[in-house]
């Protein structure tokens, strides 16, 4: 058996989200990212699906499944599902179409809850499946909100800024900078075992002008840092500075600026070396969530041993009927 739960924060639901509206069913489409591949049918499944409105939000997936839900938690689907074939698509770079419906036995309306905070109504979406069996073991992906590919930007001077070895310090951060992930930052090509330093502000740059360390050096500041954090270089001369990024949507956006010196006692009278400035943009993902549930034992009973996993950012792409 497996439980399959997705929160989505009201911010990323359709228009017509901010009051009640009754809902028929959803549909869901398969993997967009597979588009290369044909899907066979899956016929069979033998699932529930319980839907509700809720406080909890996709940044809280620490609590239990069934505090995830809001009051009014409604069973809305209890039978056997049917998946059609998925062809390989003509246009392999757009989405697959939304052609796996999941009509509702009854309707259910959201956001049409007794429960209130104050004079606050719940207002995110909780999608809770249970699947307990299934008569074909073929791979058949659906398709979920992804994650993102941060943006990095290049600042500054230094393109002259040589130490000891002849060759400029580098400073590379990562792809993958989103919320609920880490932002990492790499400094390569210093002096074996010396002394790294990484400057890091989230101010805008604003209008500073370049500071030269050493006339003549080439080697500049190139803006004004609120922290600096000190880390020695490797025997390969690479330092790697990790910040862990909390679960929270409000980071989305956020300008992460750097700058890298490195200490090299034969390079000029500052004693420095320094690397160009980088900003690096937070980006997404949605502020949606899945929990995920296996249960090895028959019909995820008591005795059952069961493996759960929580991911911010990642939760099925639906549309409402």
């Amino acid at each position: 058996p497996v439980r399959l739960m997705d929160i989505y924060n009201q911010a990323v639901l359709p228009p017509g989200f901010d009051q009640p509206r009754s809902i028929r069913g959803i549909t869901l489409r398969a993997d967009t990212y597979n588009n290369t591949v044909r899907f066979a049918p899956k016929r069979g499944i033998a699932l529930q699906v319980f839907i509700s409105t809720s406080f909890a939000t996709a940044e809280s997936t620490e609590l239990s499944f069934e505090a995830m839900h809001g009051v009014d938690r409604t069973l809305v689907v209890d039978g056997w599902l049917d998946i059609p074939e998925q062809p390989v698509p003509t246009t392999p770079a757009a989405p697959r179409p939304f052609n796996i419906p999941m009509p509702f036995d009854q309707p259910w309306v959201f956001q049409l809850s007794p429960a209130r905070r104050g004079p606050q109504l719940p207002d995110n979406l909780v999608v809770d499946y249970k699947i307990y069996n299934k008569r074909s073991s073929d791979a058949y992906y659906l398709d979920s909100a992804g994650f993102c590919k941060a943006n990095k930007t290049p600042f500054g001077l230094g393109a002259q800024c040589r130490g000891t070895s002849g060759k400029p310090i580098t400073l590379q951060t990562n792809d993958d900078a989103y919320a609920s992930n880490r932002l990492l930052f790499a400094v390569r090509d210093a002096i074996p075992t010396n002394t790294v330093t990484l400057a890091l502000s989230m101010r805008p740059l604003g209008g500073f002008i370049p500071v030269e360390i050493d006339q003549g050096s080439g080697c500049y500041i190139n803006f004004a840092p609120i922290v600096a954090i000190p880390l020695p270089a490797d025997s390969t001369g690479s330092a790697v500075f990790r910040f862990p990024l909390p679960r929270d949507g409000r980071i989305v956006g956020l300008d992460v600026h750097a700058q890298a010196a490195a200490f090299d006692f034969n390079a000029n009278r500052a004693l420095h070396v320094t690397s160009f400035g980088l900003t690096t943009t937070i980006c997404g993902p949605d502020p949606v969530a899945q929990m995920i549930e296996l249960s090895s034992g028959p019909n995820g009973g008591p005795n059952a041993t069961k493996a759960q996993s929580n991911v911010y950012g990642l939760a099925h792409v639906i549309a409402f009927q």
